[in-house]
């Protein structure tokens, strides 16, 4: 247990019971600890949560998966009301598919069980945690109790635009940092602290500006706590206080993190992938101590080979002076930048080695990252037409040269097929009208092209040419009014009795709602969108089917 204080622990137990008495769901299923799309790398590790809402523990879990991702451990918590874990069991029935039974694991109410997963090639993958029920001596699967994730996975990249620094547990020097000049800021002033994270390990410390010596005052520390959340502390000396986020961090994709503090409203707020998750009251008065603040990297300053080091990947550190609005943080999400604004202390890890708070020029380990700050081709369409199929998409990334279409008949096997300029103003859609497809189904493509070689494929996009039959036996028409404020329908057209997915994305690749999903007869279908809470700007509406994606872009004006 890597928390120094008993308090400390109290305090993430405490918030953990008050999360999970708090809420009385009405139905017994499952619900996903984490946005329902995720991004992470291709054979790497990856943890998805799902916690248990029933009030009677399920007689065990079924997990569906690709048959080429492998379970590797299947953690549940230890006693109600707590964040320990230990690995249960497991049975692999065959290559994607495993089963965990009632008689080695219990999921109380508000439990949350993760598993460990060894991924596999790049491309989209699902996870479906399904419950069992035991009947007549079988066991039977409740798919109505179940959840799935959707994972887009790349590869890494040999060359990137964007580099990030790779803690491993063999690193026996963590980078530490000095900040004299902002050292009175930090504990007086308004100031907002920004990083990115990845990571898979549990009961770590991400960053921290504590010693770990009590009495000692300190402005930030971050850590992973057992149960995969992130908490976030402040220390006067003689307490400590603490936020902590409402899902888990401790997935393997990347997580954006802004913790702000106003001295006026006496009042710090921890953000979360673009969105407040918890705030604290400022204590009264904190003292400022005579020394520079020092911050260390995966551990505590002056300390080093600790159990609770983190492991993982770390990026685009920045110190503000001042308090950070929602605006500001989307746009260090999608550009790693705040327009007007320059940071205080900022480390990009571009470079493999930099100074260090004694003065030393020492090496990282950094590498090509998947966390990238350029924008890929969005808003994908493919269009049937009599001479062929037309491929649609908007180019909003200025540095690209060229955006290259490849072609696949079997979504596995691509070949490139045209080679596109960009257009003089940003955000231009650009297109391009295949005559040569044959009749059937065909996979399309996007890659941009820079000056350092290419950037991240896109998601592919599925269509079919020739009869009736192949083409997509659902629609997506639009949305009406466009642009609107703050509310929108959507409407949709579905052919035959099938699956339908529709959901509302932002220009970074974060999914904000998710408004259709179940089985549809024939008809045509309209479902409100309400957009009270989010800013002005471009949004998708996707529709997934059997037959493929089809995506219409929104414009929210208020």
């Amino acid at each position: 247990m890597f928390f120094p204080l008993k308090l400390r622990q109290m305090s993430v137990w405490l918030v953990c019971m008050l999360v999970f008495s708090s809420s009385a769901p009405a139905l017994s299923q499952m619900r996903v600890e984490h946005s329902a799309q995720v991004a992470a790398e291709a054979f790497s590790t990856i943890v998805t949560y799902a916690t248990w809402e029933g009030t009677q523990s399920p007689d065990g879990l079924v997990l569906s998966m690709p048959a080429d991702w492998d379970v590797q451990e299947i953690l549940i918590p230890e006693q109600e009301g707590t964040s320990r874990t230990h690995a249960v069991p497991f049975l692999r029935l065959r290559d994607g598919v495993y089963r965990v039974e009632a008689d080695v694991f219990h999921l109380g109410p508000g439990q949350t069980v993760a598993v460990r997963i060894r991924t596999g090639s790049a491309g989209t993958g699902q996870i479906r945690i399904t419950p069992l029920e035991r009947s007549n001596g079988s066991f039977d699967q409740r798919p109505d109790l179940g959840v799935e994730t959707e994972w887009e996975l790349a590869k890494r990249p040999a060359r990137a635009s964007n580099h990030s620094l790779q803690l491993l547990a063999a690193d026996d020097t963590r980078p530490e940092f000095l900040l004299d000049r902002s050292v009175r800021t930090l504990f007086e002033g308004d100031w907002s602290a920004s990083f990115w994270m990845q990571t898979t390990a549990t009961g770590s410390t991400v960053f921290s500006s504590w010693s770990g010596r009590e009495g000692d005052v300190y402005p930030f520390e971050f850590v992973v706590d057992p149960s995969g959340r992130l908490a976030a502390y402040l220390g006067t000396g003689s307490q400590h206080f603490g936020m902590r986020s409402r899902g888990p961090v401790a997935d393997g994709s990347w997580h954006h993190v802004v913790l702000t503090r106003d001295e006026d409203a006496r009042r710090m707020v921890l953000n979360l992938d673009g969105e407040p998750v918890d705030s604290l009251a400022l204590p009264p008065t904190i003292v400022v101590p005579s020394q520079a603040t020092r911050i260390r990297l995966g551990e505590r300053p002056g300390v080093s080979g600790e159990e609770s080091a983190f492991q993982g990947e770390l990026d685009e550190l920045a110190l503000f002076s001042g308090v950070l609005d929602r605006q500001e943080i989307r746009s260090l999400r999608t550009q790693s930048r705040v327009p007007d604004r320059s940071p205080l202390w900022h480390v990009t890890f571009e470079k493999a080695n930099e100074f260090d708070a004694s003065g030393t020029d020492r090496s990282w380990n950094v590498a090509a990252s998947l966390l990238s700050f350029r924008h890929g081709p969005t808003d994908m369409q493919v269009i049937p037409e009599a001479e062929g199929l037309r491929l649609t998409f908007v180019a909003g990334d200025p540095d690209v040269l060229e955006y290259q279409v490849d072609r696949s008949f079997d979504g596995a096997q691509y070949q490139t097929v045209a080679t596109l300029l960009p257009l003089a103003e940003d955000l231009d859609r650009l297109e391009w009208v295949d005559r040569t497809v044959p009749d059937g189904v065909v996979y399309y493509r996007i890659i941009p092209v820079y000056e350092d070689g290419p950037g991240r494929e896109s998601p592919a996009i599925k269509a079919g040419i020739g009869t009736e039959q192949d083409l997509s036996s659902v629609r997506l028409e639009g949305n009406f009014p466009n642009p609107f404020n703050p509310t929108t329908t959507i409407r949709f057209e579905v052919m035959e009795p099938q699956e339908v997915r529709v959901s509302v994305w932002d220009l970074s690749g974060q999914m904000v709602a998710s408004l259709v999903d179940g089985h549809h007869a024939p008809g045509r279908y309209e479902v409100g969108f309400q957009a009270d809470q989010l800013p002005s700007g471009t949004y998708f509406v996707r529709l997934e089917s059997a037959t493929g994606i089809q995506t219409h872009q929104m414009i929210l004006m208020k």
